[in-house]
């Protein structure tokens, strides 16, 4: 499962996303995912602390990254 969180591990504000906050995938041995993420007209400006999170079962990493919006 790959999802897009706050800082807090929470879902992302308001216009910033990719459609689902979450998406399934299975893979066996490495992979690469190329993520972007959708800023709608409607967000609000601001710095936004954002993180990619990968899981499995047993095992989670995260992504951390600064999104700015103006």
């Amino acid at each position: 499962m790959v999802c897009l969180r706050d800082d807090r591990g929470n879902p992302p504000p308001p216009g910033i996303g990719w459609g689902e906050h979450c998406f399934p995938f299975r893979v066996e041995g490495e992979a690469r995912l190329d993520l972007a993420v959708e800023v709608a007209p409607s967000a609000y400006p601001g710095v936004y602390r954002l993180r990619f999170e990968v899981n499995n079962s047993s095992l989670v990493r995260y992504a951390p990254f600064t999104l700015e919006v103006e």
